[in-house]
């Protein structure tokens, strides 16, 4: 039995090791809105709603050069081709690097990571009757260039926060063992297998 398809992903939470800068990331370059803080922890949301999104928590952690486990990126949705213009032109401007920008085929997304190296993608659906969705209702992607200058010229005002409507879409993860992860993720928890791209689930 699948989940209902309106399950959305609610609070993602990162440890830290620097709390002060990652705080002026995620509310300065990505436009997050504070909701909670003390001495250790920060939650994040959209203004105007009370929907907690992301929380920091700093934590000592030890270094390590090594991919393992853990968080690939997280990613945050936009409701329009115009915010995610507004907001690349303000990270832009704010001489913060991207890492990519491309073309799924069903969103268009930028790809930038946070001090501590997390990745983040920050993208928006476009209407599903772009998609290529198979028999099996699984989406046929594409990673192509993105249409920057497209979507630069959806910018209409300066950027200054998240917009209301924004919400976490989706988290990329790495793991040891794809087909033990699959079965976790698809028999016990019901969440229904949407892409698949050998390495990639």
């Amino acid at each position: 039995m699948y989940l209902n398809e309106q399950t959305r992903i609610g609070e993602v939470v990162l440890n830290v090791e620097n709390l002060k800068h990652m705080k002026h990331f995620y509310k300065d370059i990505i436009g997050m809105d504070i909701k909670k803080e003390n001495s250790s922890t920060i939650s994040f949301g959209v203004k105007k709603t009370e929907t907690i999104l992301l929380t920091l928590k700093e934590v000592p952690i030890k270094d390590s050069n090594a991919r393992s486990t853990g968080l690939f990126h997280l990613a945050l949705l936009l409701p329009k081709r115009q915010d995610l213009g507004e907001i690349m032109k303000h990270i832009i401007i704010s001489n913060y690097p991207l890492t990519g920008a491309s073309d799924h085929g069903y969103s268009e997304a930028i790809y930038l990571d946070d001090p501590e190296g997390n990745g983040i993608e920050i993208y928006w659906d476009k209407s599903k009757s772009e998609w290529n969705i198979r028999e099996d209702g699984q989406i046929s992607g594409v990673t192509e260039v993105m249409d920057t200058e497209g979507v630069l010229a959806e910018d209409k005002k300066t950027f200054t926060e998240l917009p209301i409507g924004s919400y976490m879409g989706h988290v990329h993860l790495y793991v040891s063992d794809l087909d033990e992860t699959d079965y976790f993720y698809t028999k016990l928890l019901g969440l229904e297998l949407k892409f698949n791209f050998g390495s990639q689930a």
